[in-house]
């Protein structure tokens, strides 16, 4: 079983994340990580998320048992995964949109030493109008 962190966690996407991992019999949820400011920090990222107790609080910081953190947030929680991942050695799905030229930067030389995915829009029709603008180019 891979475990995984979600940055963004108390966000939609976060939320479906952590339902989905949960639910796949293949990943294990071990953090649920957004703002450290964040109104909710300490509430169960299942029970956030809808599907009950998984037993992982809502932290504002990474535990450091992720196998691979996928990062649905936002720029400055973006900046911070990376950090993150760069600095352990954790695999990296990136998910962001708008980011900084500068963290966009420091993504490329994380790129260098960890496994990154990166696409500013996971939605499948924005993909697949991307590639045919570039078709067509």
């Amino acid at each position: 079983m891979l475990k995984l962190a979600i940055s963004g966690a108390a966000g939609r996407m976060g939320a479906r994340l952590i339902d989905l991992g949960s639910s796949s019999g293949q990943f294990q949820i071990v953090d649920a990580v957004d703002n450290a400011s964040h109104p909710k920090l300490g509430v169960d990222a299942g029970v956030m998320s809808g599907i009950g107790e998984i037993g992982v609080p809502l932290a504002g910081s990474y535990g450091g048992e992720a196998e691979a953190v996928i990062d649905f947030s936002v720029p400055a929680g973006a900046a911070l995964a990376i950090k993150h991942c760069h600095e352990t050695k954790t695999p990296l799905v990136m998910a962001t949109t708008g980011l900084e030229e500068g963290t966009k930067a420091e993504l490329e030389a994380a790129s260098k030493d960890i496994p990154i995915v990166f696409a500013p829009s996971m939605s499948l029709a924005v993909n697949l109008t991307m590639k045919m603008v570039e078709l067509a180019g």
